[in-house]
């Protein structure tokens, strides 16, 4: 059963991981196999998670830029 990448899955599946094992198991391998995703789709789900972060990035500073222009 495929329980997805979000963030509680991920906090649930992390502490999972250190109880069954140690600090050194604790990679993405083992969490995207403890969620049961395969490895690409969670690079690729960070890395639309990178991109959105960008874009709120970006619009902090224009907004930070017009409230200085205003």
């Amino acid at each position: 059963m495929n329980k997805g990448i979000t963030r509680v899955s991920i906090v649930t599946a992390a502490p999972e991981i250190l109880d069954d094992k140690d600090m050194d198991a604790l990679t993405v391998r083992a969490l995207a196999a403890r969620l049961d995703v395969q490895r690409e789709a969670w690079l690729g789900e960070a890395a639309t998670r990178v991109k959105e972060a960008a874009h709120l990035h970006d619009e902090g500073d224009r907004r930070f830029a017009a409230h200085l222009d205003g």
